[in-house]
């Protein structure tokens, strides 16, 4: 089975992102130094002088190429698994990239945006109640430390747009094929039923192995809810299978 998490290109996005986070926290502790190094007053720290530098550093449209080059071979890689599937070529769809392009552009604006907001919160309650840099520092390193909004968030942005590049375009390619096809959810999960590992979820399980047709919804019954192919949530390894109907 496919590993995603395991994939060279899904890693090397995760690195991208992670080292991005990196360096907008380097260059924001740098800004600041410009700053007063005694108490903060209006004259050296403003709200509008803040966003603009929220929005430099944080501007996701720096990694606009670079996102679109591992997207891209995501999608080539899931066009060639359905190839495999179905033992012959098939025409790419440009367009069908620039769609998947432009859903994960906006799960990194999401997530840049979301930062941007809670480092402006929290530097101007500082600033409001009087602190220094130095104390301002540490709610910025505070605000990086959360998982949820910065590392932990990035390798989740990763993961599950790498799966949805992957899966679409195995999707896309079935349909496009002319062939009488059928696709098969297919989890880290044995043929008969065990989990490979402690990450497969309940839902992982109940979807494991359903095979519908090309356009028909797979149903979630953990959580009641229909789905065209994965990634069915977040961090989501599942994979598409396309089986020819003989």
């Amino acid at each position: 089975m496919v590993d995603l998490v395991k994939d060279k290109n899904v890693l090397a996005f995760e690195k991208l992102l992670h080292s991005f986070l990196a360096e907008s926290l380097t260059g924001l502790l740098e800004e600041m130094d410009k700053f007063h190094r005694g108490r903060v007053e209006a004259k050296a720290f403003s709200e509008p002088a803040l966003l603009i530098i929220l929005k430099q550093l944080l501007d996701p449209k720096i990694l606009k190429t670079r996102i679109t080059a591992f997207l891209t071979g995501s999608v080539e890689k899931g066009y060639e698994s359905t190839e495999k599937d179905l033992d012959m070529n098939i025409t790419r769809r440009p367009e069908f990239l620039q769609i998947v392009e432009r859903t994960s552009f906006e799960r990194v604006k999401d997530m840049t945006d979301d930062l941007a907001a809670e480092l402006k919160k929290t530097m101007v309650e500082g600033w409001n109640a009087g602190e220094g840099i130095a104390e301002l520092k540490e709610r910025v390193k505070e605000v990086y430390g959360d998982g949820n909004l910065t590392d932990g968030r990035a390798t989740a942005i990763a993961r599950t747009e790498s799966s949805n590049a992957f899966n679409g375009a195995k999707l896309q390619a079935a349909r496009d094929s002319g062939v009488n096809a059928r696709k098969r959810w297919k989890e880290f999960v044995s043929d008969s039923g065990v989990p490979l590992d402690n990450r497969v979820g309940k839902d992982s399980i109940k979807l494991h192995g359903q095979t519908r047709e090309l356009d028909e919804l797979f149903f979630d019954s953990v959580n009641g809810k229909f789905v065209e192919r994965p990634p069915n949530r977040p961090n989501d390894r599942a994979t598409l299978q396309i089986i020819p109907v003989v």
